[in-house]
């Protein structure tokens, strides 16, 4: 159950619904990599031109994301000459695969794979690749940088850089959950109260039989198809499961902070229900502070939530800020 508090955030991530839209040239090209086990499908879209073009490669948040997910945010990049690589996670679109059973190293795995694509083209700057993601893009993307330092820059939104307590105490405060409920259609107080309840007691039984008994009686309620995400089958249990909690559990965020050496932007929400930028913020200050970079900036948007959405869309001043900022590192 450890690991919901992580996936909980794709819905509200998920919801996010583009207003920035402009007419632009564009060039975009089905792409394929494979890992060792998977071959994954995206595109990656280019400015007009031949190149080389740097690049952004796309890291997913969690749950279950397709390419669309990133290219939300692609236009600030093309329209700064900077190509974008977005891709279907695998077990969504057309990739292959499970993405309940992959744990963090493994997503490192899959963007490392796709890097290694993108060197093989003619058309992309193989000294010019950054990372941009979303939520649990902010546990991938040290684990890719430290195989592979030389990425040259990286946006992260709303990450959440903090211990499982700091997370498990904030979403308590902010009551996300409840808040998460009626997102996905539960509005009945009695039902909210169940599902809170049920969810309490199933991860804190210790016997198999009994948690197996309890789900049986949790996936014959109305409210179950709503909520199936919170209660994962006991019998279905993956190691892969266990070692997506295992890495959760051991990721040291200071730590895996101070070893980025590259160029950061990190924009956060203030009426963020799942992450609180204050810890997280000064979590990532700590690992830059640690290693010296001072080639960090981070934005609050007052009234933002986790999708950086104001009234289902983007604020005006995200476009601009994230725009100077690749302008300065071009």
């Amino acid at each position: 159950m450890k690991r919901i508090g992580i996936l909980l955030c794709v819905v509200i991530a998920g919801c996010s619904s583009p207003r920035h839209q402009m007419d632009r040239q564009r060039i975009s090209v089905d792409f394929t990599f494979q890992t060792d086990t998977h071959t994954l499908r995206g595109t990656l879209v280019k400015p007009p031109g031949t190149g080389p073009f740097p690049v952004v490669v796309w890291c997913h948040g969690s749950g279950e994301l397709d390419r669309t997910a990133g290219l939300r945010v692609a236009d600030p990049f093309l329209d700064e000459g900077i190509a974008f690589l977005a891709w279907d996670k695998i077990g969504t679109g057309e990739s292959s695969g499970d993405f309940y059973a992959q744990p963090f190293s493994e997503r490192v795995d899959v963007v490392l794979a796709a890097i290694r694509e993108l060197e093989k083209r003619p058309d992309i700057d193989r000294f010019r690749i950054g990372l941009a993601g979303i939520s649990q893009a902010g546990y991938v993307a040290p684990g890719v940088i430290r195989r592979y330092p030389s990425i040259d820059f990286l946006l992260l939104i709303s990450p959440g850089i903090w211990t499982p307590e700091q997370e498990r105490s904030y979403q308590e405060k902010t009551r996300f959950l409840e808040y998460l409920l009626r997102k996905v259609g539960v509005t009945d107080e009695t039902q909210v109260s169940q599902i809170l309840k049920h969810r309490s007691t199933i991860g804190e039984l210790k016997d198999a039989g009994q948690r197996q008994a309890l789900y049986e009686q949790i996936i014959t309620t109305e409210w179950f198809p709503k909520v199936q995400f919170l209660f994962p089958d006991p019998q279905e249990r993956s190691p892969a499961a266990d070692r997506f909690n295992a890495e959760w559990l051991a990721f040291e965020p200071v730590k895996e902070y101070s070893a980025i050496q590259c160029r950061t932007l990190v924009l956060f929400g203030e009426a963020d229900r799942c992450v609180d930028p204050e810890i997280s913020g000064r979590n990532i200050r700590k690992g830059f502070s640690i290693s010296g970079n001072e080639n960090l900036t981070i934005h609050i948007y007052p009234g933002a939530d986790h999708g950086l959405q104001i009234d289902g869309g983007y604020p005006e001043s995200f476009w601009k800020d994230l725009k100077n900022w690749l302008r300065h590192d071009s």
